[in-house]
């Protein structure tokens, strides 16, 4: 897919995140960052690099990506995070619009309200839907949790 599509620039900047790798722990960093954000070395001479933008790839429906998808909507994807860190921890990404950084929200501010809103409503519909409503899990991860009853029950 890359290769067939060198000449398409846009789509070649959509595809890679510009980052700098940190020399001590090896964690690419978004390139507005000073410091790493894990361990705290400075990457003020570290020159910039690219990794692979997984997030558009999931867009363009390319192979070799594990996702698990929760819901997908005309113009958003909601899946759990790769990296998760707890059983629920989701990730939710424009489809209609492409935004490589915070930067590009702040450009357009009532735009990005209505994206953001509509981000969350997605979260918490995943949330309530597929979490919250499973009292097995409720029950299990939210101390107290057993008195109180699910979306529709």
């Amino acid at each position: 897919f890359l290769q067939f599509h060198q000449q398409a620039g846009a789509l070649q900047r959509q595809l890679r995140n510009a980052v700098r790798k940190c020399p001590k722990c090896g964690k690419p960093n978004a390139v507005t960052l000073e410091t790493c954000n894990s361990c705290g070395t400075g990457l003020a001479s570290v020159a910039v690099s690219h990794t692979t933008n997984v997030f558009m790839c999931f867009l363009y429906g390319l192979s070799g990506f594990p996702l698990s998808l929760r819901m997908q909507t005309p113009d958003y994807l909601a899946f759990d995070d790769m990296l998760q860190l707890t059983t629920c921890h989701l990730d939710i990404i424009p489809t209609s619009a492409y935004i490589p950084d915070w930067r590009y929200l702040v450009a357009r501010p009532s735009d990005s309200l209505a994206i953001l809103e509509e981000m969350h409503d997605m979260a918490w519909r995943v949330f309530m839907g597929q979490f919250w409503a499973n009292r097995v899990w409720r029950e299990k991860l939210i101390r107290g949790a057993a008195g109180i009853a699910g979306r529709g029950q």
